[in-house]
């Protein structure tokens, strides 16, 4: 139960009780006080701490880890698009023509009758370079992104600046990879035919404190021509 004591001259007095200051109740009173007084100072003390822990770790919530997220997500696009490029020549020769992929039919004046794409092989292909990813992929297990500190202030002037953070990349799942078609109209009975490859795979960024899912769609081309004259009725397949 809190005492309230109140002081006047050399006279303390308490909940109606008036002590002389050379009494012992005086000296108790008195030390009473300075407890509670104590007790005020240290819950104030801790009350700032804590509010201080919170705007630092709101601060770093909202302003730190997203830096620190979009510098290491711009390396990791870098990392994953460098192991789908390896992958594609280490099973797709550069010199690919379209020519050996697609098989075109024509009549008798020159129209288009059939486009065949060649899918048994594309997608023996598409199998091959997903595991070829794969694989490349799991080499960013012993590997890290190296952050400069001075990134996370959020300017240019001291991005370079300050330790070095390593980020981990780490793959999640399977790679998946799909070959696919896409004609546009170039005009003039002229259409464009492109075969892409789309890939799709997900990797997590582990920072300290904080892990980051990212999902990495890609779409490179492959192979490409302008198909020159009119296919309104031919089977695409």
């Amino acid at each position: 139960m809190d005492i309230h004591i109140y002081k006047y001259g050399s006279i303390l007095w308490s909940e109606g009780i008036i002590v002389n200051r050379s009494s012992t109740m005086y000296h108790r009173l008195r030390y009473v006080k300075r407890r509670n007084s104590m007790r005020v100072h240290i819950a104030f003390r801790i009350l700032c701490v804590l509010i201080i822990l919170f705007l630092l770790g709101l601060y770093i919530e909202k302003t730190v880890f997203p830096a620190l997220i979009c510098a290491c997500e711009v390396k990791a696009r870098e990392m994953v698009a460098q192991a789908v490029s390896e992958a594609l020549r280490a099973k797709l020769p550069e010199d690919t023509s379209y020519e050996e992929l697609v098989c075109i039919s024509r009549d008798a004046a020159g129209n288009i009758l059939s486009i065949q794409v060649n899918y048994g092989r594309l997608n023996a292909l598409s199998n091959e370079i997903s595991e070829k990813i794969s694989s490349k992929l799991e080499g960013f297990r012993t590997q890290s992104i190296d952050i400069p500190a001075g990134v996370l202030l959020g300017n240019r002037l001291f991005a370079g600046a300050g330790p070095l953070l390593k980020v981990r990349v780490l793959p999640i799942g399977r790679v998946y990879t799909e070959f696919q078609s896409k004609f546009s109209d170039e005009g003039e009975k002229k259409t464009r035919h492109i075969i892409v490859l789309n890939v799709r795979t997900a990797i997590s960024l582990s920072a300290p404190m904080k892990l980051q899912r990212i999902e990495i769609t890609q779409s490179i081309p492959i192979v490409e021509t302008i198909l020159v004259g009119s296919i309104p009725g031919a089977e695409i397949y």
